[in-house]
């Protein structure tokens, strides 16, 4: 004969563990409250990958090597790109390819060193920060596909693409 415990309030005060009242909108990937919180109930997760920003890695950032920059309306972002490469340490005119990793990794997710440029002072933002910001922020159909591009779909490494959030 063993004796069984249950609680009203859903808790077991001797493991510590407590949860709340349980609904079926827990259990959906479409409610926020049972949605997985890091791919928000989608499974997979989009992110920038750097090989499709920089497929061809022989280039120089004045031959054109990051692809997300080579129309008329990005020459003002190039000309960041100049600012950030002189003032993280390397030139322009470098191939990708030889630029030090710890440069590579400086100009593509960004350093605190201050850029000072004709019309810009601050810290560089990073490339794929600053893909990242004009995704989320833009309300053009046209800019979001265009920076899609340069995306890669994974599974969600949270939910492991379940789209549901951990209970526990």
């Amino acid at each position: 004969e063993k004796e069984h415990w249950f609680n009203a309030l859903f808790a077991w005060p001797k493991c510590d563990v407590s949860f709340e009242e349980i609904q079926p909108r827990m259990f959906s990937f479409n409610s926020p409250f049972g949605a997985c919180e890091e791919c928000h109930g989608l499974g997979f997760k989009q992110e920038l990958d750097p090989d499709l920003i920089i497929p061809d890695q022989s280039l120089s950032i004045a031959d054109g090597t990051f692809r997300c920059y080579r129309d008329h309306m990005d020459g003002w972002r190039t000309q960041q790109l100049g600012a950030a490469a002189k003032t993280i340490g390397f030139s322009i005119m470098t191939p990708w390819s030889k630029v030090k990793p710890k440069h590579r990794e400086e100009l593509l997710y960004g350093t605190a060193k201050e850029l000072v440029h004709d019309f810009f002072t601050g810290p560089w933002e990073g490339v794929i920060p600053q893909l990242q910001r004009l995704y989320t922020q833009t309300e053009s159909d046209y800019r979001r596909k265009e920076i899609e591009k340069y995306m890669r779909s994974h599974t969600c490494p949270q939910c492991k693409g379940q789209r549901l959030k951990d209970k526990i």
